[in-house]
């Protein structure tokens, strides 16, 4: 399984889409990379293929990097993560 993960402006997380084959997957990431070059703002529409019905649809001008790399599936290859309330320093609750 392939991975390419976006990173979008003011978006803490990343958007997420898996590839079976290389080639397809490279094909798509090179796409959005010449998304990014042009500047023109459009809208991509990317589909996952390790969960069945997952669609997302982009628009490029939002998109600050792209990254593409073989794994497994995403929820074995990252660490649980808990998040804990942050306070705001001076003010109590």
């Amino acid at each position: 399984m392939y991975t390419i993960e976006l990173t979008t402006r003011l978006n803490p997380g990343t958007i997420v889409v898996e590839c079976k084959e290389p080639g397809e997957a490279e094909t798509l990431y090179k796409q959005i990379c010449q998304c990014m070059e042009t500047g023109i703002p459009r809208m991509i529409h990317l589909t996952c293929e390790s969960k069945e019905n997952k669609k997302v649809c982009v628009l490029t001008s939002e998109i600050l990097a792209v990254q593409i790399y073989k794994g497994v599936g995403r929820s074995e290859q990252l660490p649980e993560v808990q998040i804990s309330e942050r306070r705001r320093a001076g003010f109590r609750v």
